[in-house]
């Protein structure tokens, strides 16, 4: 690893937190909150970067540690941050508890609360049980698909709408 850079900050951003947050988990789907967090240049850029995300498995939320290759390098030198994670180990941490153990650690804060001018005129994204409303419709009517694709389709959209899906 190069010399240590005096404009590159330890820094994390919390997504659900985040004003953009809500959209976007909406959006994508597939886990329920994310911690990004690694080597941030001053004046934009990274030099690693990775992510916590909480994904829910038999009803709990879990996290789950994601590091791309070109992050390796940023990892390994958060050794302090690997420590703590194992004193969690099947514990379940919530999200505001990763983010408290960050700061504890140094690292700061990047998450952004704010919405800059003009974002509040995008067009609002659909939540994720509007999503699967609309694919519960173009699947009713589909006869290539069988009855258990759209059971499991109305149970998924159950789910997301608080209801227990055993409907």
């Amino acid at each position: 690893m190069s010399a240590p850079d005096p404009d590159v900050r330890r820094g994390f951003s919390h997504l659900s937190r985040a004003w953009y947050g809500r959209d976007t988990l909406a959006r994508r789907g597939g886990y329920v909150d994310e911690v990004t967090f690694g080597l941030y240049h001053e004046r934009g850029g990274t030099r690693g970067e990775m992510s916590m995300r909480w994904v829910v498995i038999d009803r709990e939320a879990v996290p789950i540690l994601r590091a791309y290759d070109d992050a390796w390098a940023a990892l390994a030198g958060f050794s302090d941050v690997i420590g703590y994670l194992a004193t969690r180990d099947d514990d379940n941490m919530t999200p505001a508890e990763f983010c408290e153990a960050l700061l504890a650690l140094g690292f700061r804060d990047r998450t952004e609360t704010e919405m800059p001018r003009g974002a509040a005129d995008a067009e609002p994204v659909p939540s994720p049980a509007e999503m699967l409303a609309d694919i519960v419709a173009a699947l009713d009517g589909d006869d290539r698909l069988g009855a258990r694709t759209l059971d499991r389709a109305r149970k998924s959209l159950a789910l997301a709408r608080g209801e227990d899906g055993s409907a």
